[in-house]
C-alpha cells in the first residue's frame, strides 16, 4: 500500500520484496502515515487495476488517489533490492504459500529432484515464472514483466542498507533524530542464504535478462565482491 505522510511532507511506496513492511511499519507508527488505499480496485470488468498493498506513483496519479498538486509538495519514497536477490526471495515466498502447478509438485517426486532450495528447483521457478513453455502459456500462464516501482520517485532505499536509506530521506523533510528500523515479515524460510549459491547459469541468464531495466538504473551486479562493491559506479 501507498502510505501518505502528510505531517512531514512523504509518501512511501511500498515496492515487493524490498523490505518495505518495515518501512511501512515506520512511517506509520512514528509519522501518522495513512493507506492511501484500503482494499483493490477493480475496473467495470471485474479486473484489478490497483492492487492493495503495491501501486506506482503513476499508477496512483491515473487513480486520482494522488493530484499532481499533492504530488508536487511530496517527498516520494520507495525501495529497490538486487534482483538476483529479490528474486530468490520470490521463490522462497512462493514454496512458503505452496503456489506451485501440479506438475511442478509431481517433479520433485523424481529421482535426484531435491525440495530443498536445490539450483534445479530454483531454475525450474525462474523458468516458470519468467519464461513459460508453450504448454503454459496455451493455458494461459503469462511471464512476469517487472514493474518500475521507482518511476517518478524522489528518493530510493536499497534493501542493502536500509536504515541509511531511510535515516537520509527522513534528513530530506528535516528529521534529524533516528528512528531505527522494526524487523516486520521476514521471508523466515529463505533465512541467511546467499543468493549466488543457488543460481544456475541458465535462472542467472534469464533474470539478467528480464531485470536488464533495474540493473542498469540502479547498477547492480551478480557478484558484487568480485566486482567491487554492491553496486557499479
Amino acid at each position: 500500500m501507498a502510505i501518505l505522510c502528510r505531517d512531514i511532507g512523504l509518501l512511501f511506496l511500498q515496492a515487493p520484496h524490498t523490505g518495505s513492511t518495515s518501512l511501512g511499519t515506520l512511517f506509520r507508527e512514528d509519522f501518522g502515515g495513512v493507506k492511501l488505499l484500503e482494499d483493490r480496485v477493480r475496473d467495470a470488468r471485474g479486473r484489478i487495476v490497483l492492487r492493495q498493498k503495491h501501486q506506482s506513483l503513476p499508477q496512483l496519479l491515473e487513480a486520482g488517489l494522488i493530484t499532481p498538486e499533492e504530488r508536487a509538495s511530496l517527498l516520494v519514497v520507495v525501495g529497490v533490492r538486487n534482483p538476483y536477490d529479490l528474486v530468490l526471495t520470490e521463490y522462497a515466498r512462493s514454496r512458503e504459500a505452496g503456489s506451485i502447478s501440479a506438475a511442478q509438485r509431481l517433479l520433485r517426486h523424481l529421482p535426484g529432484v531435491s525440495d530443498d532450495f536445490s539450483a534445479p528447483d530454483f531454475e525450474r521457478f525462474v523458468v516458470r515464472r519468467y519464461r513459460p513453455s508453450a504448454f503454459y502459456r496455451a493455458l494461459g500462464r503469462q511471464p512476469t514483466v517487472p514493474v518500475d516501482w521507482t518511476a517518478g520517485a524522489d528518493h530510493i532505499i536499497r534493501f542493502e542498507a536500509m536504515q541509511e536509506g531511510l535515516d537520509e530521506a527522513l534528513r530530506r523533510v528535516g528529521i534529524e533524530e533516528p528512528h531505527p528500523l522494526p524487523h516486520r515479515n521476514p521471508t523466515t524460510s529463505r533465512r541467511d542464504r546467499d543468493y549466488r549459491a543457488i543460481y544456475t547459469p541458465r535462472a542467472r541468464q534469464i533474470v539478467s535478462a528480464v531485470y536488464a531495466r533495474e540493473l542498469r538504473l540502479h547498477r547492480y551486479v551478480f557478484d558484487p565482491d568480485a566486482e567491487g562493491g554492491s553496486v557499479r559506479g
